[in-house]
């Protein structure tokens, strides 16, 4: 029977609440477990993408620092981190005026929080201590500042995936050869 991977994922969005790293899951009645594990993205970075313009780190008298090649008029400072350090941020041609405000702090949040993987694993409960791992499955690139009905909705296509990964079939063939040297022994 296939689980309700609409319902686990609210459930397992609601337990979150907002993107930090996390560990959490769910058992369900025949012995299968849930995890879903959030933990920040090593491999996506602000400065490897280029859809939010330009970005150049102010290195001196933050007053004063000269705007450079490919930065004009619509270039803003950002202060980033809790040490407040300065980022000259050209927006991209194409991005609207009325946006301006909403897209800096959004650039902002980016590089103090970063991204996140969202990782969804399901696995077998064989004991109180022990788990089997049945199959996963993985996303990164995920802003910090994903809530809500998108975060529910990125889990969801976690779980589901992961879970047409699982070949049942080699699993309990395993399990089948395990439990036969088991009791041999």
């Amino acid at each position: 029977m296939t689980p309700d991977f609409h319902t686990l994922a609210t459930d397992l969005a609601d337990k979150l609440g907002y993107l930090a790293p996390a560990r959490i899951g769910t058992t369900l009645g025949n012995g299968l477990v849930l995890r879903l594990i959030v933990d920040h993205d090593e491999h996506a970075a602000i400065l490897d993408e280029d859809w939010y313009g330009k970005l150049k780190p102010i290195s001196s008298n933050w007053f004063d620092y000269p705007l450079g090649a490919g930065f004009d008029g619509r270039a803003r400072k950002l202060r980033v981190g809790p040490s407040g350090d300065g980022w000259w941020w050209q927006p991209p041609a194409d991005l609207a005026d009325e946006y301006l405000t909403e897209a800096a702090r959004s650039i902002t949040d980016l590089m103090e929080g970063g991204y996140y993987v969202i990782t969804a694993e399901w696995l077998l409960a064989s004991s109180d201590t022990a788990e089997i791992d049945l199959g996963g499955a993985s996303i990164g690139g995920v802003e910090c500042f994903a809530d809500g009905e998108y975060l529910q909705t990125l889990i969801e296509s976690q779980i589901e995936e992961a879970w047409e990964t699982i070949d049942f079939e080699a699993k309990i063939a395993d399990l089948r050869a395990l439990t036969d040297t088991l009791v041999k022994l």
